[in-house]
C-alpha cells in the first residue's frame, strides 16, 4: 500500500487501507504528496490547508495504519503570483 504523489488520487486509498488494515499495516514508510485542488473549486488554493485534501485524515491514516516515518510535501503551484517561499510560509501557518 502506498499513496500516489497526487494526493487527490491517494485519498480514496484511505478507505481501502482502513477496510484492509491487517494487510496494509506498516507498509507506507514514506509519503510524497502535494496540495491539490479537486475540480473547479474557486475557494480552494494549492497550498497546504487551503486545498481540497483532508490532511488530518491523511496524516491520521499514515500514523495509524502506515507506520509512516517520512512525509515529504511538494509545492509545485504558486497561486496569486506568490513566490515559492510565500506559499511555503502559508503552508507552515497551518
Amino acid at each position: 500500500m502506498s499513496f500516489c504523489s497526487r494526493t487527490a488520487v491517494g485519498l480514496p486509498l484511505l478507505a481501502s487501507t482502513r477496510s484492509n488494515s491487517s494487510n496494509a499495516t506498516r507498509r507506507t514508510k514514506s509519503l510524497i504528496s502535494k496540495p491539490a485542488v479537486i475540480g473547479d473549486d474557486k475557494s480552494k488554493k494549492p497550498i497546504l490547508g487551503q486545498d481540497s485534501v483532508d490532511w488530518a485524515a491523511v496524516l491520521a491514516a499514515c500514523r495509524e495504519f502506515g507506520g509512516t516515518e517520512w512525509i515529504t510535501l511538494e509545492q509545485e503551484a504558486y497561486p496569486d503570483g506568490k513566490s515559492p517561499m510565500q506559499c511555503t510560509e502559508e503552508s507552515f501557518a497551518l
